[in-house]
């Protein structure tokens, strides 16, 4: 039986300072039960505690003190008479009994329609263990005492949950056996010897997953917390069709893509992972062994992927998963934290300047030079949102950050959870709305945009310009994929105008005087006087607008001012016409 089961991840020791390097073995006798496998395909594997990194492979000798650094062979009469130790070992059992002739052994899926003897998925983590009397047997693999096997092997006293035991049936030969595991040793430690001296020469992510992708038989990629691509050796046909960065020269995602993983359950679900897992092949018609990448400071930095398309993936690759991972980790550390500190500095100043934080301008210009900016430029800041979705822990947004800077010429973009931040250098890019619609359009995104502003000290204010621009976006629910935050300052205006006082009571008297007129007279003063101040007093534009001749719009006037009192020379006055234009921006907004 095979268990996916796995202990923390010990692998290889990190190299430091005074220390030679890393252990080489195998770190999880599962690596070694998959490849005995293919040799003697009926194998019963049962999970114990294995040491931190298996050194060899030995053969059992009676009486001799087992170490638990190794694994033994030994045939099972040989265990009949002897005690298993105090401390856990790791075994392998040549067994001359055939397995399939006590129980068989199914692991299906969790819809478990079969439990006869078949092909087993054994990266699954849903198994059904079936006798013939059907009973299940918990425990995730270890056989209890009622297990029927258990009480005909005889050397079930050895099964104590801690020690991890291979159990080969058939006719196997104890010196094939342990030829085969030498073998297998060999090929797991070439491997990661090969790693090692990679990391030891200061060699690439890159030189790291072209070794890997041999050793998998699989493509191997790499890719930050943005989905750029940092390594991807080996392409294959139904693979993400990654475009290239003309700029960078690095490989991103489309956005149709982007899309996809944003609104995906399990993508979300698995960014919040810290060991090695499966990806269905619910998303890209193929399975996936992925293990995130995390910084020293516990922030989601990328992903190590395996993707399933040359060969089948097996469970002890979990773990060899893993140890990779590291090894890319420690790389990148090595590098500068993904290759890009400068980046890295300008957005967290960036982000501290939007949430308040203030920056001298000598700081200020020295981390944007980096990009081709000066503080006396003339910028625009642009809110738009991810999805939100559950247990996403911002990645969308990173990733969109990413695609929007490959996009946009002169752009920055910077993500706080699901909130997206761009601020555009207009003296680099003059035509940034026609680049912007299409992201919005494609990616089915509303976006609130700040007035122009200079000197990036002005971020903060700007940034919750943009941000009102875009609640308004939404609030209208109309076709516009964006708004200027001129586009609706009036309404903020209103809105905080009526946030204290109803808005009949700020608009002007007169013109709620007319309103009572024309509702008691059927007449149209209100519409004429509105008409009249929004055309700058122009007659003739008033009239045309109206539809009425130019003596029907003087009796009118005259008619106005006999009501309200309201003549052109109180309509010429600045601070009377503003107030009357503000009411009735009111007044019509209801």
């Amino acid at each position: 039986m095979i268990s996916t089961h796995r202990r923390s991840h010990p692998v290889h020791k990190q190299i430091k300072d005074g220390q030679a390097g890393w252990r080489t073995g195998i770190s999880d006798l599962q690596m070694l039960a998959d490849g005995i496998r293919k040799s003697f395909p009926e194998l019963e594997f049962y999970q114990g505690e294995d040491e931190a990194c298996l050194e060899g492979v030995r053969f059992f000798q009676k009486g001799k003190k087992l170490d638990s650094r190794y694994v033994y062979i030994a045939g099972s009469d040989q265990l009949k008479s002897e005690i298993p130790p105090d401390t856990h070992c790791s075994l392998i059992l040549a067994d001359r009994e055939d397995i399939s002739d006590k129980r068989n052994i199914c692991l299906n899926r969790k819809d478990k329609s079969s439990c006869n003897v078949c092909d087993p998925d054994p990266l699954n983590k849903e198994y059904c263990y079936q006798s013939q009397s059907n009973e299940n047997y918990p425990d995730n693999g270890k056989l209890s005492v009622q297990d029927p096997l258990a009480e005909q092997n005889k050397c079930e006293k050895w099964n104590n949950g801690r020690n991890s035991i291979i159990r080969v049936s058939g006719e196997a030969e104890l010196t094939e056996l342990f030829n085969v595991c030498q073998e297998i040793f060999r090929y797991h430690c070439s491997w990661a010897d090969t790693l090692k001296n990679i990391v030891i020469r200061q060699g690439s992510v890159d030189d790291l997953c072209k070794v890997s992708c041999e050793y998998f038989h699989n493509p191997v990629f790499v890719h930050d917390s943005r989905l750029n691509v940092i390594s991807c050796p080996v392409w294959r046909e139904g693979m993400i069709n990654w475009q290239r960065d003309e700029s960078t020269g690095l490989l991103i995602t489309p956005l149709e893509e982007l899309n996809e993983f944003k609104t995906d359950r399990e993508y979300l679900k698995t960014l919040t992972t810290t060991k090695a897992d499966i990806f269905s092949a619910d998303l890209r018609g193929y399975r996936d062994i992925y293990v995130n990448i995390w910084g020293s400071y516990g922030g989601y930095e990328g992903r190590l992927v395996i993707c399933e398309i040359d060969s089948s993936l097996e469970p002890g690759q979990l773990v060899s998963a893993e140890y990779l991972a590291e090894m890319v980790r420690y790389v990148l550390e090595k590098r500068g934290h993904m290759e890009n500190t400068y980046k890295r500095a300008l957005e967290v100043m960036l982000v501290g300047m939007i949430q308040g934080k203030k920056f001298s301008d000598s700081e200020i210009a020295s981390r944007i030079e980096q990009c081709g900016w000066k503080t006396e430029d003339s910028y625009v800041c642009i809110r738009l949102d991810a999805e939100e979705q559950e247990g996403n822990p911002g990645s969308s947004a990173a990733s969109l950050c990413n695609y929007v800077e490959a996009r946009v010429q002169g752009s920055k973009a910077v993500s706080m959870d699901n909130r997206v931040c761009i601020i555009i250098n207009r003296n680099l890019n003059r035509h940034y709305t026609s680049d912007i619609a299409g992201i919005l359009r494609d990616g089915l995104f509303k976006a609130g945009f700040s007035n122009v502003f200079q000197n990036l000290t002005n971020l903060e204010s700007c940034y919750r310009q943009a941000s009102t621009a875009l609640k308004y976006c939404r609030k209208k629910n109309d076709m516009m994929w964006s708004y200027t935050f001129g586009d609706i300052v009036m309404d903020y205006i209103g809105d905080l105008c009526s946030s204290e006082f109803e808005p009949g009571d700020l608009c002007a008297y007169e013109l709620k005087k007319l309103k009572e007129y024309d509702a008691r007279n059927r007449t149209e003063l209100y519409k004429t006087l509105m008409t009249y101040i929004l055309n700058e007093r122009n007659t003739v534009a008033t009239a045309s607008d109206l539809y009425v001749g130019r003596s029907t719009l003087f009796y009118r006037l005259r008619k106005i001012k006999e009501i309200t009192g309201l003549d052109n020379e109180h309509l010429a006055r600045p601070i009377k016409n503003l107030y009357l234009r503000l009411s009735i921006f009111l007044m019509e907004r209801g």
